[in-house]
C-alpha cells in the first residue's frame, strides 16, 4: 500500500477577515499547525487514519508515536484488524503482540508498506507544488466552529483563490480549551485526498495526545472533538487494495535490547 499524498496547500496568501473572532482567523492555521508540531516532539500521540479506498470498502489503522522520553527510546506502534506491528528506536519493524517484547521482522514489502502508513500521519504538514495554475494562489479559509464542554474547536481549509466547483481541498481541525492561546492550538482532525499512482482515495486523521513528559513544555491534551463539518469527498474507483496484512503471528524472536 503505497501513496502519494497530492494536497493543494501553501501558505503563500491567507484570507483574512476583520468580522471573525480571532481563534477563526484563518492566518493562525499555520502557526497551529506549527505549535501541533512541536507537541508532537514531546508527546506520545496516537492518529487514527480512515482509507475509503472503495465506496463499499473501508481500510483503517491507528498509528501510535512516543519520542525518546527519559530513559525511555522513541517506539511506534501500528495496528491494524488482524495484527499489530512496533517499531523500537528506528529498528526494523516486528510483529508483536506484546509492545514488542516478543516479535519476528515482517518481510520487506509489509515493512515498506508500514512506513507509508506511518508516513500518511504527517500528511497535514507537508506543504507540496501545485500543478493546477489556473486556481490562482493559495488561501486558508475559516470553515466553521464548533462549541463543546470545556473546549471549541475551529476548521480551516487550505483552499484556492479560484477553486474549482466540487473541489476536494485538506481540512484542519483544532482544538481550543479554556486558557489555551490563539495560534498554539493542537490538531484534531484532518481530511484530505491522497493519490496512490493510480486513483485519488479519500483520507482522514483523527489525532490524540498524552500529556507532555515531565519537564516539557506543557500543551493541551486533545480529547475526541465533534467531527467537522462535511467535505466533499473524491469517489475512488475500486481498482486497488493494499498489501494483505499477515494472519497469524511467525515464530517468536526475542526482541535485541
Amino acid at each position: 500500500m503505497q501513496f502519494r499524498i497530492v494536497l493543494p496547500l501553501a501558505v503563500s496568501t491567507l484570507l483574512v477577515s476583520t468580522n471573525l473572532l480571532h481563534a477563526q482567523n484563518p492566518a493562525l492555521a499555520p502557526d497551529n499547525l506549527k505549535a501541533t508540531r512541536q507537541a508532537m516532539e514531546k508527546q506520545a500521540f496516537t492518529a487514527d487514519c480512515t482509507l475509503r479506498m472503495a465506496p463499499n470498502r473501508v481500510e483503517k489503522f491507528r498509528y501510535e508515536h512516543t519520542p525518546a522520553l527519559d530513559k525511555s527510546p522513541k517506539h511506534d506502534k501500528i495496528t491494524q484488524p488482524a495484527a499489530v506491528f512496533v517499531r523500537w528506536n528506528g529498528q526494523p519493524w516486528i510483529i508483536s503482540n506484546d509492545f514488542g517484547e516478543n516479535g519476528a521482522p515482517v518481510a520487506k514489502a509489509k515493512a515498506t508498506e508500514l512506513d507509508t502508513m506511518a508516513g500518511l500521519t504527517g500528511a497535514p504538514f507537508l506543504n507540496p507544488d501545485t500543478q493546477d495554475k489556473t486556481q490562482g494562489g493559495f488561501v486558508w479559509r475559516f470553515v466553521g466552529r464548533i462549541p463543546g464542554k470545556g473546549y471549541e474547536t475551529f476548521t480551516y481549509e487550505g483552499s484556492r483563490e479560484k477553486p474549482k466547483k466540487g473541489g476536494v481541498y485538506p481540512r484542519y481541525t483544532f482544538i481550543k480549551r479554556k486558557g489555551d492561546k490563539d495560534g498554539s492550538l493542537l490538531l484534531t482532525d484532518f481530511r484530505a485526498p491522497i493519490n496512490n499512482g493510480k486513483r485519488v482515495i479519500p483520507m482522514t486523521l483523527h489525532f490524540s495526545y498524552a500529556p507532555p513528559a515531565a519537564g516539557a513544555s506543557a500543551s493541551p491534551e486533545a480529547a475526541a472533538s465533534p467531527s467537522p463539518a462535511a467535505s466533499p469527498e473524491a469517489s475512488p474507483s475500486p481498482t486497488d487494495s493494499p498489501s494483505p496484512t499477515p494472519k497469524a503471528t511467525p515464530k517468536s524472536k526475542k526482541r535485541k535490547k
